[in-house]
């Protein structure tokens, strides 16, 4: 599958509640699949949050893309959900994050299903989030860690720098699992944000 199906899968999700999106937060692969959504649907009235987002590796060279695709592919296959969870989780948070932290990053990488986590890794190496992100003239705020060495803050930025009405905000001292490191600070960012929309 390719963001545009997830995205796809997403509108139907929202139908099926019956509700409307004032703001859609999307995290790493999530804001993969939140900036197609936002581009190819018209169903955003305020605003997009894209947290620490995996831009898509659709613009690498051919065979770069497909080494990234077939590591990505084979870690998981070989070691199983939880010892790549004890292997790559700590990569996730800052080398000051809480063991709470680290504990509930470890427990949702345990989690993965190795057919999911596939499908995942195809999309990210169809992805362009660059391109996804021309397409919408919405209200945008890019977050990122000053810490995250998965997607860093210099990829965010540019990402922000893209949208017709985007902006970027850093946030200080975490990694790529964000929103897990310090809730409170994620939250303030993006409720700060809806609130400036609905004034």
């Amino acid at each position: 599958p390719e963001a545009i199906d997830y995205a796809e899968a997403l509108t139907g999700f929202v139908d099926s509640l019956n509700i409307e999106i004032d703001i859609l937060v999307g995290h790493s692969l999530g804001a993969l699949i939140a900036g197609s959504f936002a581009a190819h649907f018209n169903r955003i009235s305020l605003g997009l949050v894209l947290a620490n987002p995996a831009s898509g590796h659709s613009q690498l060279p051919e065979k770069k893309r497909l080494e990234k695709l077939r590591t990505r592919l084979s870690n998981i296959a070989k070691i199983g959900p939880e010892n790549y969870a004890k292997e790559r989780s700590s990569a996730l948070v800052s080398k000051n994050a809480s063991e709470e932290a680290l504990d509930l990053v470890r427990l949702n990488m345990s989690r993965l299903r190795i057919g999911g986590h596939a499908q995942a890794a195809h999309m990210l190496s169809s992805g362009d989030l660059f391109n996804d992100a021309r397409l919408f003239s919405g209200h945008v705020l890019v977050l990122c860690g000053s810490k995250d060495t998965v997607t860093p803050e210099d990829g965010a930025q540019r990402i922000a720098a893209i949208y017709p009405n985007g902006r970027y905000q850093s946030l200080p001292d975490v990694g790529h699992a964000s929103y897990i490191e310090d809730p409170d600070l994620f939250n303030r960012a993006v409720i700060g944000f809806a609130d400036e929309l609905k004034a």
